[in-house]
């Protein structure tokens, strides 16, 4: 994650809470404390030592929640990168309208957590919220700090790891294919002279299912024999590919690479680890010749996957990059070293259904409530890199799917994002229709 931090593209990750009802500002204050006193790595910075950059817990944490008074539906803050060397790794405004409600804007360090460690923390400081709110005793979870040594182990023993190894294999045609083929950006553009400029905002949209649409399009999934995740990866292709951005892509027979990120996480890490990045990544390379055949995609796309699940093979990404630690000094590569070429095309990242059992979502409508405050929608955003203008994000919030399209402004038009979302939209609202016909 600290390699790819760039000025002009920090690698944070982005969350947006629409907030309806009153919020206690202290109880706020007091919960956000506890959230990183619960999970230290939000509160930790980085220093050197030997050469290498390690995590210092900090003990004094500064002042996290910065209030605003809003306008009625302000858009994202500006584009801002973190120096975990001067400060922790987590950013946090509330943007307050005369209606009582409000905004929450959260900016993460990718290097502190992922997207599922970020909500599962966000979700204990509504926890902790909720009580405060009621006067109940503040639920506490008591975590060792020791543990965040084992968050990169995945479970794994050597026995276990040699018991893989048959498995992994399987894996290296994959890594032959990675290393052979020459992915091309979704628009052409010199990413390089963007490298210390960042965009002047955020810019990104988002297409919300109605609750009904949603079931159709996971039955539609199921009587199709595949999952909503790969029915969305084919949709995403199609979106990314056959819009109006096509013209980027001088051939057919252009690569299109896919960063996937898949969790890593044990049962146990659900339960007892704090926020941290256990996630590893797989890449799925598709040409536009392979896209325009709808149903192959969607195919390939699942036998893909499907291989990728049973042999484990996202420990792959996590093997290169322990053999690139070790064999690198500094312990990470230095910002002017940005690639020269596209290495990935874009990312696309499944949060799947937030709040899976959480004693705070009403069973009326599916929300979350603390207190007087009720979660109305949650956005979160993917970091952009270099030459990777376009990140996909999907979860569920309400028993409603959102697909959210975060683009780079420097290189994608509004008109063009609109068109590559309102594509990817269509065709799963088609493949549910054409499903339900059937």
């Amino acid at each position: 994650m600290l390699s790819h931090d760039f000025e002009g593209f920090p690698c944070t990750i982005c969350l947006k809470m629409v907030v309806s009802g009153f919020i206690v500002r202290e109880h706020f204050e007091t919960s956000v404390m506890q959230m990183l006193e619960q999970n230290p790595l939000m509160r930790s910075r980085l220093t050197r030592r030997f050469g290498r950059s390690i995590w210092q817990i900090q003990s004094q944490i500064e002042q996290v929640v910065h209030w605003k008074t809003a306008d009625t539906n302000p858009e994202w803050p500006a584009t801002s990168s973190i120096d975990l060397a001067v400060h922790h790794g987590l950013k946090l405004e509330v943007h307050q309208t005369g209606r009582e409600d409000s905004h929450i804007f959260a900016t993460v360090h990718h290097a502190v957590a992922d997207g599922q460690g970020i909500i599962a923390a966000f979700h204990e400081m509504w926890l902790c919220y909720d009580s405060l709110c009621r006067g109940d005793t503040v639920p506490r979870i008591e975590r060792s700090q020791d543990r965040l040594r084992d968050r990169n182990r995945f479970g794994l023993t050597g026995l276990k790891l040699l018991g893989l190894l048959p498995k992994l294999s399987v894996g290296l045609a994959g890594v032959r294919q990675y290393l052979m083929r020459s992915p091309v950006p979704i628009v052409a553009h010199n990413a390089i002279k963007n490298i210390g400029m960042p965009e002047a905002s955020i810019h990104a949209i988002t297409h919300q299912f109605s609750t009904h649409e949603t079931e159709r399009l996971r039955q539609a999934a199921r009587g199709g024999k595949c999952n909503l995740n790969e029915l969305m990866t084919a949709a995403i292709f199609i979106g990314s590919s056959e819009s109006n951005v096509r013209e980027a892509i001088s051939n057919g027979n252009d690569w299109i690479r896919m960063m996937v990120p898949f969790s890593m996480r044990t049962p146990a890490d659900y339960r007892e680890q704090s926020a941290a990045n256990i996630v590893s990544c797989v890449f799925l390379d598709r040409t536009r010749n392979h896209i325009q055949d709808h149903e192959a995609l969607l195919q390939s796309i699942q036998s893909e996957l499907d291989l990728i699940k049973k042999n484990r093979l996202p420990l792959i990404f996590n093997f290169s990059i322990w053999i690139k630690k070790m064999l690198t000094f500094n312990g990470y590569r230095p910002k002017k070293a940005a690639a020269k070429r596209c290495e990935t095309s874009l990312v696309f990242s499944n949060l799947g259904k937030l709040f899976l059992g959480s004693s705070l979502v009403k069973k009326e409508d599916k929300r979350l409530v603390a207190g007087q405050a009720r979660v109305e929608s949650i956005e979160i955003l993917a970091p952009l890199a270099p030459w990777m203008c376009i990140a996909w994000i999907a979860l569920q919030y309400a028993e409603r799917l959102s697909l959210t399209l975060r683009f780079d402004s420097r290189v994608v038009g509004s008109h063009k994002a609109s068109e590559m979302l309102a594509t990817s939209v269509n065709h799963l609202k088609g493949y549910a229709e054409e499903s339900n016909v059937s």
